[in-house]
């Protein structure tokens, strides 16, 4: 049968009893000398609808919490166990054993920081006079004669508020960084995201971490919204091609 793979850890790594992944099977580890290679049986092709993505994710996440995992890319899936271990494990051993070390004892945290719109309009305004007395001046001005003011005006609170963003991020950025191993940044989706940053932080760590983060989330409470993933296996930080397989 099919195996489904979800990440690779140390031969001799515990497992959280009773672990499941896709289909309510068992996850099992596939050993190759120092390696394995976590996966359960697929009974059926892998769609990757919701349910099962988030499936594997809690599978990685749950392992996290006490060894360090590679993540694997969703979807890699093997014919059997020998095929695990040739193309996986023993082929690219060398490279699973540095990066294993490399990332030993340490979670991944995820902050994410998005102005609510409201908020972050009425921040700017507070922050800059000028657009305040620029607003009071459009509003002594008819609606069909200011046209091209009002889009001027637009214009400068966009301008203003990615200025924000970009001061306010790097404030937290700076709060956390010292408490991490290495951070990652993401791709933002709008204006009013102004952090998506992952963190590598020690495991012994994650309490000051924690701390940190709850710090900032009331520093910017009146602006923003702080949402905060973890742990989570190293995804931001594990930068290996190996081809096939695809890695997260």
């Amino acid at each position: 049968m099919p195996l489904h793979v979800y990440g690779v850890t140390r031969a001799d790594a515990t497992l959280p009893e009773g672990l499941q992944g896709l289909f309510e099977t068992p996850v099992t580890p596939v050993v190759d000398e120092g390696v394995a290679a976590l996966v359960s049986e697929s009974p059926e092709a892998v769609t990757a609808r919701r349910a099962e993505l988030m499936c594997h994710a809690r599978v990685l996440e749950q392992v996290v919490e006490d060894e360090t995992v590679l993540p694997m890319q969703f979807g890699m899936s093997m014919p059997d166990e020998q095929a695990v271990r040739s193309k996986l494990l023993t082929a690219h051993r060398p490279r699973l054993e540095t990066l294993l070390d490399q990332l030993d004892g340490s979670v991944q945290l995820s902050v994410k920081v998005v102005y609510r719109e409201e908020d972050a309009l009425r921040e700017v305004l507070r922050r800059s006079p000028r657009l305040v007395a620029m607003r009071e001046r459009l509003a002594s001005i008819p609606p069909d004669a200011g046209h091209f003011k009002r889009a001027e005006f637009g214009q400068q609170v966009a301008a203003e508020l990615e200025h924000m963003g970009t001061r306010d991020a790097a404030e937290i950025t700076a709060t956390l960084v010292p408490l991490a191993l290495a951070h990652s940044e993401g791709r933002h989706v709008s204006a009013y995201h102004i952090l998506n940053t992952s963190f590598l932080v020690r495991r012994e760590a994650r309490t000051h971490f924690d701390e940190a983060v709850g710090a900032v989330a009331k520093q910017w409470n009146e602006v923003a919204t702080v949402r905060y993933l973890g742990p989570q296996p190293p995804y931001s930080f594990v930068d290996i091609e190996l081809g096939d397989p695809a890695w997260a």
